[in-house]
């Protein structure tokens, strides 16, 4: 037989041909008769074509987690057989080379099936690639024996993904370091490496705050196909100034999986969540310069307030020093940084222009100041709670004397009065008021400011 030639409905055989020149005869010299009767010859066939594939079902395009088989089936030209041994076809996921084994109770003459069982770790994104047949001591042939071709024609497997992984957190988005006051939302970000599917229940994740332990909530409004969120609203009374800490997120009847159908897992690495601090206390008052019902030192001094914890000043409120002799008022406006200075929790009121001798209130508007967390001081009322007095700072001065200087025809026994710009005690006794002769300073008469008997204060 030669390469190429074929009969499909048997072979005809009519009579015998001979080369030129050659003669068959009986002894007697009669030319043979090389006709040859009818004989059935259609079962004798001619096949020289070697068989070949002619497609490859493939898989539809998707990602295929662990433990999914994938199938592939070759189409031959013809009938085919395999014998001898168990062929493989070759498989590349990721960059490792994996073999498919053939299934042969799924295949027939016309198509023979390969499968492969995706194992954990295995990982492929852009899309497996087929390779060629491999024998492995097997023979694939058809009825003729013709040995096929184990090349396959190009196929596209580019949509045949391998993900054997599941979801995983790759960051966590944290509140922004600072205070909250009750009343704020906290809301803690799980970015996932992959998008994920939430189904069966809703998660929670764990807080501890002041060491209670607290929940924060699945939002799924807020959640995106890569992103989980949590929230959790600060309560009245709560405190944590150190720091909150973040635990576990507790799936409870929830599943989490990516398109694949992976399990996701939400473990988390430590997160540092010192710096959020929950602070629902207004802040108080501690100490007052000068004091609650207390002197002042001097008329020239500050007005100083201490707070247990830094503060800042709020737009539009007023501090009110009123003189309650007069009834002035000193009117500071506390985001007036001229007048009002604000070093953590000190708050200095420069000084209002005090009068001696006088006395005070001084009254903060309420809300007037709010620690980091926003939380606003009460206020304070300064008849109730801020009031004080002024020294006498101007010593007495005389304003005239009887006889009055100068004056002629006094009676020697005349008083002498000396009147003051203000009432006046004795200070030092021992002091003496000493009457002289003009002419040459000769001490008439003496007294000491202690005598009660020659001396009298009215």
């Amino acid at each position: 037989m030669a390469a190429g030639d074929t009969d499909d409905d048997g072979i005809l055989i009519s009579r015998i041909g001979l080369p030129q020149g050659v003669t068959v005869k009986d002894q007697a010299g009669n030319n043979a008769d090389l006709t040859i009767a009818a004989v059935d010859t259609s079962g004798i066939k001619v096949d020289t074509d070697v068989p070949a594939a002619t497609t490859t079902d493939i898989p539809g395009d998707g990602l295929y987690p662990k433990g999914h088989q994938i199938k592939v089936a070759v189409n031959w030209s013809e009938p085919v057989q395999v014998t001898g041994g168990t062929p493989v076809l070759n498989l590349r996921i990721g960059t490792a080379n994996r073999n498919m084994e053939y299934v042969p109770e799924e295949s027939s003459a016309s198509k023979l099936v390969f499968a492969y069982t995706v194992a954990d770790g295995e990982e492929d994104t852009d899309g497996v690639e087929l390779g060629d047949l491999q024998l492995e001591g097997s023979s694939i042939t058809d009825r003729a024996g013709n040995l096929a071709v184990l090349a396959l024609g190009p196929v596209n497997t580019s949509g045949i993904k391998i993900d054997t992984r599941g979801p995983v957190v790759n960051s966590v988005t944290l509140p922004p370091n600072g205070a909250y006051k009750a009343g704020s939302k906290l809301i803690f970000i799980l970015n996932m490496n992959e998008p994920y599917t939430l189904q069966g229940g809703s998660p929670s994740l764990e807080l501890t705050i002041g060491g209670v332990a607290r929940t924060a909530a699945y939002d799924p409004v807020a959640s995106t196909p890569t992103a989980l969120v949590f929230t959790y609203k600060v309560s009245a009374n709560e405190m944590d100034l150190d720091g909150i800490e973040m635990g576990a997120v507790q799936l409870s009847a929830a599943t989490i999986q990516d398109s694949a159908g992976n399990t996701g897992n939400l473990d988390l690495l430590t997160q540092n969540t010192s710096g959020i601090v929950i602070d629902t206390a207004q802040p108080l008052m501690t100490s007052l310069t000068p004091g609650n019902e207390k002197v002042a030192s001097s008329t020239s001094g500050d007005l100083v307030m201490t707070f247990d914890e830094p503060v800042t000043a709020v737009n539009g409120k007023k501090v009110t020093v009123t003189n309650t002799v007069d009834n002035s008022k000193y009117i500071l406006d506390v985001t007036d940084t001229d007048k009002v200075v604000i070093n953590g929790n000190k708050i200095t009121f420069k000084n209002p222009g005090l009068q001696d001798n006088s006395s005070y209130m001084v009254d903060v508007e309420s809300e007037a100041f709010m620690d980091k967390a926003g939380n606003l001081y009460e206020g304070l009322n300064g008849s109730a709670n801020w009031s004080f007095t002024t020294p006498d700072q101007t010593p007495p001065s005389v304003t005239s004397t009887t006889p009055n200087n100068k004056a002629v025809g006094v009676s020697r026994t005349d008083d002498f009065v000396i009147q003051f710009s203000e009432s006046v005690v004795v200070g030092d006794s021992s002091k003496r008021i000493v009457i002289r002769k003009a002419s040459d300073s000769s001490e008439v008469a003496a007294y000491t400011a202690g005598d009660s008997i020659n001396t009298s204060l009215s």
